[in-house]
């Protein structure tokens, strides 16, 4: 019974060890999964990545239960839940996770750059200004190691935080950085465009429109997105071009150019082709309550009663209205 007593103490270190070595293990291998699933979401195969966003969660979770000093563990849990707020609890708990993460390892830049996501959700623009600019100073090229979407977003969204805030100067010189961050960006190239549009500029937004397809001529997206420029301007036929060109070059992943070009054959009379692509989108994405809304908006329209009322109460029953 001595010895036992005796040992006691160095079986417990050896379980507090073991303990968070396994923490560690696990964190390691829900960060992996998160990464997997973000490639996955990238390539629009969304039921793999909800599917490896979900099991990242629940590892991370055991991690931080096992060792509550796991920075990792709660930073990879916060991430995962701020790309899906569904995933195991609402998006308070990631604000919890990533707060935690910066206690416990205060030099994470996609700690700070994640929880100024959320304070800009809050409409906390001065916080999340803070964060986005503490993450700069960690990270300032502002490169990622995200799969196949390795965007500045650090700089896009303090200018997204900047122009909520009335100071235009600021968003603009951080949409210009991140575009000096990532040459050839679509998205920062369409996000500059979006903010030069508002300040009624549309000229430079075209511009860079313009400049995103030259870079990449075979980017869906960025066909997608002049093509939303050309319609807000009344350029139907030019948004009809550009639109029908990004569901050319990604049939399947540009379920949102359905509804977008469903939207056009409407204004210009063609219902029956209207239909058709608000269906079409319905059948690439069926978990979305948009597609079912729009569509359900559309036989509104057109006095089909019914069919809108059964395509609304579809919407509600994937979280929509």
């Amino acid at each position: 019974m001595r010895k036992w007593r005796s040992r006691l103490p160095l079986i417990l270190l050896g379980v507090i060890v073991l303990m968070v070595m396994v923490s560690h293990v696990l964190s390691l291998i829900a960060m992996s999964l998160f990464y997997q699933g973000v490639s996955s979401w990238n390539e629009k195969r969304w039921d793999p990545a909800m599917a490896r966003f979900s099991v990242a969660v629940k590892l991370s979770t055991i991690a931080t239960w096992l060792n509550p000093w796991n920075a990792r563990a709660y930073l990879c849990r916060g991430i995962t839940c701020t790309v899906d707020g569904s995933i195991d609890g609402p998006r308070n708990r990631a604000m919890s996770d990533l707060t935690t993460a910066i206690r416990l390892n205060p030099r994470e830049p996609l700690a700070y750059a994640n929880r100024g996501l959320h304070y800009s959700s809050r409409k906390q623009y001065d916080l999340a200004v803070a964060d986005f600019t503490k993450s700069l100073e960690l990270n300032p090229k502002d490169t990622w190691n995200f799969p196949d979407n390795n965007q500045p977003f650090a700089h896009l969204k303090r200018a997204e935080a900047y122009v909520k805030q009335g100071r235009p100067d600021l968003a603009e010189a951080d949409y210009t950085a991140a575009l000096e961050s990532k040459p050839g960006s679509v998205y920062a190239y369409s996000a500059r465009a979006e903010f030069y549009l508002k300040e009624g500029r549309a000229d430079l937004a075209e511009a860079d429109h313009n400049t995103a397809i030259t870079r990449n001529p075979n980017d869906a997206n960025a066909y997608a997105s002049r093509a939303n420029f050309y319609e807000r301007q009344n350029r139907y036929d030019q948004a009809m071009a550009d639109i029908t060109t990004a569901i050319t070059l990604d049939p399947k992943g540009q379920w949102y150019s359905y509804l977008d070009r469903g939207r056009l054959y409407e204004k210009q009379g063609n219902y029956n082709l209207a239909e058709a692509d608000f269906t079409t989108a319905i059948k690439l994405r069926p978990d979305l309550f948009w597609c079912y809304r729009d569509r359900g908006d559309f036989y509104e329209r057109q006095g089909k009663h019914d069919l809108a009322a059964a395509d609304f109460a579809k919407s509600k029953e994937r979280g929509g209205y």
